[in-house]
């Protein structure tokens, strides 16, 4: 093998809010009040690529992984969730 190149990004998110709220209360010993209300956020981000290449035909100085005679990989994952909740009862 006449040389290895690499070449990798990465790149992430992620934020997770969340608010909830429960209220429970009783008087006059016949009445009785129960409530909740809630919100919650979500998000959820990633990036990543790899390239590969090996058998250089010039291997002593940097190459692109693109140059490699064999052997070029290359992979990437690209991954967006979402999300929004909003409740309210009583």
């Amino acid at each position: 093998m006449k040389g290895r190149s690499r070449i990798s990004f990465s790149d992430g998110s992620k934020w997770n809010l969340s608010a909830n709220l429960a209220y429970e209360k009783n008087f006059a010993e016949k009445h009785h009040f129960d409530a909740i209300a809630g919100f919650e956020v979500r998000q959820d981000e990633d990036f990543k690529e790899y390239y590969s290449g090996t058998n250089f035909v010039v291997y002593d100085t940097y190459q692109d992984p693109s140059l490699g005679v064999n052997s070029v990989t290359y992979r990437s994952l690209t991954q967006k969730n979402s999300g929004r909740s909003f409740f309210w009862t009583s």
